[in-house]
């Protein structure tokens, strides 16, 4: 769930950041990548978008989040891709959020689970799905408790 001290999308920015650094993995690029849409063609606030490309986070056990989005200036959603594999890049789950699967499910997010079905559910963030890769990692044996 997104905080609601963030204001804008330079503070969401700043907050994808800190839980990247919080998550206990490291990003592939080596930091995070973020390409701000401007009203004007400064790339300066006030920004309409966040899109963060498609980028790789690596955990200690080999497992990897794949992971891009695009957030308005409402800090709300527009689309995104959260894909959750082990070292040998298995599927775990994958959250989506993209237009396409409306009359499948009501809507335009869903999860692709491991073994290849895709199910209906609410939007997620990146702070829901380190959540849910901590859990997995505990439930593994190979995080810490918290």
């Amino acid at each position: 769930m997104i905080p609601g001290h963030l204001r804008d999308l330079e503070d969401y920015w700043y907050w994808l950041e800190s839980l990247l650094d919080r998550s206990g993995g490291y990003l592939q690029e080596g930091f995070l990548i973020v390409e701000p849409i401007s009203m004007g063609d400064d790339g300066e606030p006030p920004w309409l978008t966040l899109d963060v490309p498609r980028q790789t986070l690596r955990f200690h056990d080999g497992s990897f989040l794949s992971f891009q989005l695009v957030v308005d200036v409402h800090l709300g959603s527009v689309e995104y891709s959260y894909h959750y594999a082990r070292s040998v890049g298995e599927l775990v789950w994958r959250h989506d959020k993209h237009p396409g699967h409306e009359a499948e499910h009501g809507g335009p997010t869903h999860r692709h689970l491991g073994d290849g079905r895709r199910v209906f559910e609410d939007d997620v963030d990146l702070a829901d799905v380190l959540e849910e890769i901590l859990a997995d990692q505990q439930g593994l044996g190979l995080a810490p408790d918290a």
